[in-house]
């Protein structure tokens, strides 16, 4: 795609590091059905029984109230779960969700008056949420993000293509801190080589 080709430790680098998908669903009433402390459920299956239309809910492994908002609560789905319920209709999560947390609270779960889902893998400008080193990279020593850092520059040394996201930081790969961290990095690169150089 590139020509020249890229610098071959970071398409290396690049190599070893796969996009994942990661959604999140808040859901709420307008007080906790659960009681007065703060909500930390973690869910293990020792049966898989779901019906197939709900299969997506192995993928939520807990729910937990949000700080400052009791009466919320959070899960995230995750992989290949998380792709199947982007793709169901808002109503349908909403519902499985409310059926599942009554299945493993053994309560009654009132009709919600909030609900969002995240739906990264969807999104045409993003396709996934976080990046992971995937086993081949690990096995190739990629410890560290900072060859994805590197500017490529054109044949007069001049820097041209500058690369932020963040599975571009070390520290903070995984993270919004991270992607935003590694974007004014790059664009003080871009600064002081067109605006103060």
């Amino acid at each position: 795609m590139f020509h020249p080709p890229l610098p071959s430790e970071y398409v290396d680098s690049l190599n070893g590091i796969e996009l994942g998908v990661m959604d999140k669903i808040l859901i709420g009433w307008n007080k906790p059905w659960w009681g007065e402390s703060p909500l930390d459920l973690h869910i293990i299956f020792k049966d898989f029984n779901l019906p197939m239309e709900e299969s997506w809910l192995y993928g939520v492994n807990g729910f937990s109230s949000i700080q400052g908002r009791e009466n919320v609560l959070q899960a995230f789905v995750t992989g290949e779960s998380a792709r199947k319920m982007e793709n169901l209709p808002p109503e349908v999560v909403r519902e499985h969700v409310i059926k599942h947390l009554g299945r493993v609270t053994g309560q009654n779960v009132p009709s919600p008056s909030f609900f969002r889902r995240t739906q990264w893998y969807n999104n045409v400008w993003v396709r996934g949420s976080n990046s992971y080193v995937t086993v081949a990279g690990d096995r190739n020593g990629l410890y560290s993000r900072h060859p994805l850092t590197k500017s490529v520059a054109n044949s007069d040394g001049k820097q041209i293509l500058f690369w932020a996201g963040e599975h571009t930081e070390t520290d903070r790969y995984g993270t919004v801190d991270g992607a935003m961290t590694s974007g004014e990095r790059e664009a003080y690169k871009v600064l002081n080589q067109y605006v103060l150089g």
